[in-house]
């Protein structure tokens, strides 16, 4: 298809215009979602602007009922017309004390039902009302009594019971619908779950209080439904329109950037170059395909030559450090599919940092030499392995139908380098060059727990520590089973 070839020429430079491109699109994203914070912020100081000047006049009527601890002047019928006047007000409640007496003065507004009763009436109250009715009875019954009026002040007292009892079975219904929430004064509190606004204000009576004033905030949460709207509509859009440009550029750049890169992550003689589709590119990235195999190819050949190198030690011909560190893991993979048991030997000289010290590195490596040469010949079976770790240290490995086998070998290498009458006058009583062995090993049965080469190796090591600390030219053993990891 025309367009597809046209599209397969764009080079990387050109596809920064859709980068560019995407940039654009989260800046849009941002300045929505921008814009929705300042409409919603709007929204609220709105509300809570209307809130307080629809308080304003009930705190107007409220603070002188406050200091004069006037309740009759709250429950006028004028006063709940101003109270009912407060657009969406729901509930309100007022704690203050008395100017004048110091007593609580506190009160509370439904609008539905069209209510105000005392919120801070307790049981004391209706015992000591309770106790006046009775006293006015007792004294109806005396023969001196002024029966109109005692009548006339318990008919009062009856009535102030009665409410006494209306205000707290109220209080019992409606308080509990309304908690005060923990606001500063003259500060404000959302209410998300009930949709409502609540606000905290002072009243302005000499001993002022306070008034909590509940909002029907139904409209607010609408405003902020209606904004989340147009915002995911916007954000939708976008995103939409990203992710094409994205899918296209994972299609035709990204990807073939994680080939490259998941090629380079690989073991370099596990890259097989020849298989890059992005070789046959024109663009950047076939040119960097090129190199990239080329360099693959250039490396590949330098590592054959170098690991042919060093999975010898040049000195003594016993494998390295290096190839001991690649092949000992995959010869106990193998010994346990052979079931077999393995030795794992820890050869080290004795005193040897005397005997360079006293005569000289190179006939410490002519020693070297023989050494290795001494172990080679030891070494008959074919899945025998010797290496040499550095200095005067050699590990031998050893695959062996029985576990009694592995020790008659480590004394044939004592005996055979002890044999040589190498002369070390360092190395008391012996005189001659000596090694101490240890070796740490694992029956065919317990090799199927052995998880790394290193558990059988530390035990050998210790074991070794032993056989220095026992007087040199020794070989101390220990078994390796999975109680001792």
């Amino acid at each position: 298809m025309p367009w597809f070839k046209s599209v397969n020429k764009l080079k990387i430079s050109q596809l920064l215009f859709v980068s560019h491109l995407i940039l654009v699109l989260w800046l849009v994203f941002t300045m929505t979602y921008n814009r929705y914070r300042s409409e919603w912020e709007t929204g609220i100081t709105h509300a809570v602007s209307n809130a307080r000047s629809s308080s304003n006049a009930i705190i107007d009527l409220v603070s002188p009922s406050a200091a004069g601890l006037n309740y009759t002047n709250v429950k006028l019928d004028s006063s709940l017309k101003l109270y009912a006047a407060a657009e969406k007000l729901i509930y309100f409640s007022v704690d203050a004390i008395s100017d004048f007496s110091s007593t609580p003065f506190a009160f509370a507004y439904l609008r539905k039902p069209e209510l105000v009763w005392k919120t801070h009436n307790q049981e004391q109250d209706i015992a000591q009302q309770e106790a006046k009715i009775e006293q006015f009875k007792r004294r109806l019954l005396a023969d001196d009594a002024d029966k109109v009026k005692l009548t006339f002040l318990m008919g009062r007292a009856q009535e102030r019971l009665l409410r006494f009892y209306m205000d707290m079975n109220h209080e019992r219904q409606y308080g509990p619908l309304f908690p005060l929430p923990n606001i500063a004064p003259d500060d404000y509190l959302l209410l998300p779950d009930k949709q409502q606004l609540v606000l905290h204000l002072a009243l302005r009576n000499r001993h002022q209080g306070s008034i909590y004033l509940f909002f029907d905030a139904q409209h607010l949460y609408q405003l902020q439904r209606d904004i989340r709207w147009q915002l995911f509509k916007e954000a939708l859009t976008a995103v939409l329109f990203s992710v094409i440009l994205i899918a296209w550029a994972t299609w035709w750049i990204v990807r073939p950037l994680k080939r490259l890169a998941g090629n380079m992550s690989a073991h370099l003689k596990d890259i097989d170059v020849s298989q890059l589709s992005e070789l046959e590119r024109d663009d950047e990235l076939g040119v960097l395909a090129r190199r990239f195999k080329s360099l693959v190819e250039r490396a590949q050949g330098q590592m054959v030559e170098l690991e042919q190198r060093s999975e010898l030690d040049a000195l003594t011909q016993l494998g390295s450090r290096f190839y001991f560190n690649a092949c000992s893991e995959d010869y106990v993979s193998q010994a346990k599919r052979a079931q077999q048991c393995v030795g794992f030997l820890i050869c080290d000289l004795d005193n040897f940092k005397a005997y360079n010290d006293s005569l000289g590195h190179p006939e410490g490596d002519k020693v070297l030499r023989r050494v290795g040469l001494c172990i080679q010949s030891t070494m008959k079976r074919e899945t025998d392995k010797a290496f040499r770790l550095g200095g005067e240290e050699f590990v031998v490995l050893l695959q062996t139908h029985q576990v009694n086998d592995i020790q008659p070998i480590a004394v044939q290498l004592c005996q055979q380098l002890e044999g040589l009458e190498i002369p070390h006058p360092q190395n008391a009583p012996f005189e001659v060059v000596t090694m101490s062995i240890g070796i740490g090993f694992v029956n065919a049965e317990n090799l199927r727990h052995l998880n790394s080469i290193d558990q059988i190796y530390e035990v050998a090591d210790q074991a070794l520590y032993r056989a220095k600390a026992a007087g040199r030219n020794a070989i101390e053993l220990t078994e390796w089973t999975p109680a001792s990891t």
